[in-house]
């Protein structure tokens, strides 16, 4: 969408809309309808029909509404653990990462980033303790190292793909950039996987534990806080 955002601002609303949902398609498209590209796509559809309509909704609301199309489009979606993870990886961002992200130190380039993949980690935490039964505790800190480059492999990916379909002799020359990105990405995710720290599900419930008790307690000083401030 920021490719084509130059073009798109010169169209009335409807055609505008007609060709960002025809840009998603393309994008499924050569991305083999993957069960994660399948949500992210029918997420931007719903989003962009919504914004047609007059009525923009929650991402939360966006996200619900575009599981149940595409579990009523193939049922066998819920078998995916792709697809599972990309739902719940999209719900905790949804859900957590402002929160978390207001409560960060840090300054705010590094401090929104890793809260959105500490609220996305959150999110596939149960899908990755029922399917693999350990959760690699380095993931967020990996994330944060590999999505510059995983953000600019999208965008440059499509880009160049989409030159390359038309010109294929420029092929080798425009990919070169993203073997240099995928390279990148893969020795993260090679590094991350190294490291042994890990938790089951036994140590998950633990942490939670531990984390809801330092909250509550949070909460508990901030009530005598205020309670002191009143009465003063």
């Amino acid at each position: 969408m920021a490719l084509a955002a130059p073009l798109l601002r010169r169209l009335r609303l409807g055609s505008r809309t007609a060709l960002a949902l025809a840009i998603v398609l393309v994008f499924a498209a050569m991305t083999r309808f993957e069960p994660s590209v399948l949500r992210a796509s029918a997420m931007a559809a719903i989003a962009l029909l919504a914004t047609l309509g007059g009525r923009p909704a929650s991402s939360l609301r966006v996200l619900a509404y575009a599981v149940v199309a595409l579990l009523l489009a193939d049922p066998f979606l819920l078998h995916s653990v792709a697809f599972a993870l990309s739902c719940g990886a999209s719900a905790g961002i949804a859900l957590l990462s402002r929160p978390i992200g207001a409560r960060l130190p840090g300054p705010r380039f590094l401090r929104e980033p890793f809260a959105v993949s500490i609220g996305a980690q959150i999110g596939v935490l149960p899908v990755l303790l029922w399917v693999f039964g350990t959760f690699p505790l380095i993931t967020p800190f990996s994330n944060l190292v590999a999505a510059p480059a995983a953000e600019l492999l999208g965008v440059y990916g499509f880009l160049a793909s989409a030159i390359a379909g038309v010109v294929p002799s420029l092929g080798p020359l425009l990919q070169q950039p993203t073997a240099l990105l995928v390279t990148w990405i893969t020795g993260v995710a090679r590094s991350g996987a190294a490291v042994p720290f890990r938790i089951d599900a036994r140590g998950a419930v633990g942490l939670a534990s531990l984390l809801a008790a330092g909250a509550s307690l949070a909460c508990l000083r901030a009530d005598r806080a205020v309670s002191d401030t009143a009465s003063r």
